[in-house]
């Protein structure tokens, strides 16, 4: 056998680290410099995806927008940039590309266009072509079919009477009879409001008649609201929606003060404490006449038990 010395075992030790060391640096080195080369071809592939959309823009300007003599919204612009550089393969537009697009529009195209901002701040791109004529001209055309649209809409008294006869008509073709009695429980909280009534209560809430398929949570519940009441109201509640039972059964069940519905009755929003108490009473002779058979008038929503299962509870 070969005796080792203590010299020996202390060269092995230093050996064996010093390759374990250089394993782990390696490594190390291995994986950053990996990361900088991806880094490195992303950079790349960004600027020649870059470069290549904008080559295309300013084509599409000199070819297009210049010879037509087009005035367009910068933020256009930076649209069509964008969307050039996503079919490149570009997964985002960078924030300096959005910032430095005035830049590279002057320095590309110089004077064969003006880049100047409007009355409400937002850059417009205007070819150096279009003349002080051609506003000229732009502006008495515009003048002229401003002054056309205002001659058909002089009777604006006309305007307002089709337009209320045209929802009432909507309103009543729509209507139906409320069914006698009216049980609170089977009633759903919201109705089918006819398009031209919602579409009207919505331009009349924000101005805006476009947005009738993305209205805010205040919007929605005003025209559910109002909605009901001129439904109420133009039917002289024949039809009666949710909201004038509800309520007044609301204010009956938590203050017991007939004189507040009585109130709300007057003022178009439920119906009168008359009618409450009558659909009461009719509810009350319907469920009589369901049970007349049963030793006790049970609740709808309460079922009674079978004679075997009664027995065998007692």
């Amino acid at each position: 056998m070969i005796a080792l010395t203590s010299r020996d075992i202390v060269a092995a030790e230093a050996h064996y680290h010093a390759s374990c060391y250089r394993n782990y640096t390696r490594n190390k080195e291995d994986s950053n410099e990996n990361e900088e080369e991806k880094v490195t071809d992303e950079f790349i592939l960004y600027h020649k995806v870059e470069g290549e959309a904008y080559q295309e823009l300013f084509e599409y300007i000199r070819e297009d927008i210049i010879p037509n003599k087009r005035i367009i919204p910068v933020t256009s612009l930076t649209t069509k940039l964008e969307s050039l550089m996503l079919s490149g393969g570009v997964n985002l537009l960078k924030d300096s590309t959005k910032k430095n697009m005035h830049r590279r529009l002057k320095s590309e195209l110089g004077g064969a266009v003006e880049i100047f901002s409007d009355d409400k701040g937002k850059l417009l791109m205007v070819p150096c072509c279009v003349s002080l004529k051609d506003v000229v001209l732009e502006n008495q055309n515009l003048h002229r079919e401003l002054k056309l649209w205002k001659a058909k809409s002089t009777d604006i008294n006309k305007i307002i009477d089709q337009t209320s006869s045209h929802i009432r008509t909507a309103i009543k073709k729509d209507m139906i009879f409320t069914p006698w009695p009216y049980h609170p429980s089977d009633v759903a909280t919201h109705i089918a409001i006819p398009n031209e009534l919602q579409r009207f209560l919505v331009g009349l809430l924000t101005g805006d008649t476009t947005s009738t398929t993305n209205k805010s949570q205040r919007t929605a519940i005003l025209v559910e609201s109002f909605s009901q009441d001129m439904i109420y109201a133009v039917t002289r509640g024949q039809y009666k929606p949710p909201k004038h039972f509800l309520l007044p059964y609301a204010v009956k069940a938590l203050t017991g003060n007939t004189e507040v519905i009585r109130i709300l009755n007057k003022f178009g929003h439920g119906v009168s404490y008359d009618q409450l108490e009558e659909n009461d009473t009719a509810l009350c002779l319907q469920k009589l006449a369901m049970g007349f058979n049963q030793r006790a008038v049970l609740p709808l929503s309460i079922k009674p038990m079978s004679s075997q299962i009664l027995h065998g509870i007692i």
